[in-house]
């Protein structure tokens, strides 16, 4: 992230101090949402319809025109195709619940002993997306992996800032997102039978067959995703499109599918996340949490600012690792990260996980000392669930809160179990 500017604040009357009750009454609709937002993807993952019927001779075609012609009839769904491109496991996600443009964090501190002041500046930075991969899916009791292919030329994750919404933003004080999302960074499905982890995140050719989703499943994007996420998937999904819909390449027909490696990269940033929450918070004071942030400051811990769903707050603190929260019981951590470099990678996720394990502990132990009350700590979405039992025991999605929640939603247990999976 660049910095974008520098504000200063000082002393207990700072708005980062966090003050009154904060009771948590939307832990239940958020994990809902988020729940809904995995489940359409799962749901149309499982729902591509291969077109079998005719094959029209191999076509290569340049990556950029591919979704613009098949959307407007030029290539035919059915049709093989060879294009060259970078294929991830990964796609830019928006955590919409926690998204704000700016991301706040503490810089260069000052106390004054004799006015009992604590003097600070305070670091704005462009909110990333984060990435997020899929866990395979089952289709006539066979695994499909999900993947996603993008411009050969792509390299990063990271975003830089669309001035048009840099524009709208100082005007009108949106809270849209001011990134710049571009053709480079808007994948094309790619649905494989054989586990293609190795050859991620690496430039490929590829072979396979056109085919769309089921149109009553893509119909869902129109009201269950973001406008930010529609752009994101924008060369795949197409929902007001006057033909076809949808748009992946399937490969599992095997005399008519080829995967070739053509060239590694050496770097590919990205931002990666985790969100959590707390139970057993209703008949406590969460005035003190701010406290409990690792490497906190003195007497400031948070800034708030005003979003689409409420306040959302970020954490204060000398960290790399961002994390912001909207009621004190919810909290979402990022931190970049280079995901193909081994040791950086590494480094990262090991920053991630221990500042979170450091946060939870701290807030459970102060509570247990002073107000004797048990709180638990789950994680419940993660950027790669792959990684799930790494953060924790117990993996994602181990709230008994959670599972009672959605055990009379057969569509969102079948979402968790397939997360947990």
């Amino acid at each position: 992230m660049s910095n974008i500017k520098k504000i200063s604040t000082k002393g207990d009357n700072s708005p980062a101090i966090v003050s009154g009750n904060y009771i948590n009454n939307s832990t239940k609709i958020s994990i809902y949402n988020s729940l809904s937002f995995f489940n359409l993807f799962r749901k149309i993952f499982q729902q591509v319809i291969s077109y079998t019927r005719h094959y029209i001779d191999n076509a290569k075609t340049d990556f950029q025109s591919l979704s613009d012609k098949c959307f407007s009839d030029e290539i035919t769904v059915g049709q093989q195709i060879t294009v060259e491109g970078f294929l991830s496991k990964y796609i830019l996600t928006h955590r919409q619940d926690f998204h704000i443009p700016y991301t706040n964090k503490a810089g260069k501190t000052k106390i004054d002993e004799i006015k009992k002041q604590v003097k600070m500046e305070i670091n704005s930075d462009l909110t990333q997306f984060p990435i997020q991969s899929f866990p395979f899916v089952f289709k006539n009791n066979a695994k499909q992996y999900i993947y996603f292919l993008y411009p050969p030329e792509f390299n990063s994750f990271i975003l830089d800032v669309d001035p048009n919404k840099k524009k709208l933003l100082d005007i009108k004080k949106t809270v849209e997102s001011v990134l710049d999302i571009t053709t480079n960074t808007q994948p094309i499905v790619v649905i494989s039978p054989v586990d293609l982890i190795q050859k991620t995140e690496k430039i490929v050719r590829i072979t396979g067959i056109l085919a769309e989703f089921d149109n009553e499943t893509v119909s869902l994007f129109s009201s269950h995703l973001s406008n930010t996420q529609s752009k994101i998937l924008e060369n795949s999904f197409r929902p007001y499109n006057e033909s076809i819909k949808s748009l992946c390449i399937d490969m599992s027909n095997k005399q008519r599918s080829r995967f070739e490696e053509i060239k590694s990269i050496n770097s590919l940033k990205a931002m990666i996340y985790a969100e959590t929450h707390f139970e057993n918070t209703n008949l406590i004071d969460k005035n003190y949490i701010g406290y409990m942030l690792p490497k906190a400051y003195p007497g400031l811990h948070w800034v708030s600012f005003n979003s689409i769903n409420g306040k959302i707050s970020c954490g204060l603190c000398d960290s790399n690792v961002y994390i912001v929260t909207k009621n004190f019981t919810e909290f979402a951590f990022y931190t970049n990260s280079d995901i193909i470099n081994p040791t950086v990678n590494k480094q990262q996720l090991f920053a991630l996980k221990n500042f979170i394990d450091d946060f939870r502990l701290n807030v459970r132990r102060f509570y247990k000392k002073h107000k004797n009350i048990e709180i638990r700590n789950v994680y419940d979405f993660l950027f790669d669930y792959s990684k799930s039992h790494f953060f924790h025991p117990k993996g994602m999605m181990s709230s008994e809160e959670s599972k009672k929640f959605v055990s009379t939603d057969s569509e969102l247990k079948q979402t968790m179990n397939w997360i947990q999976g």
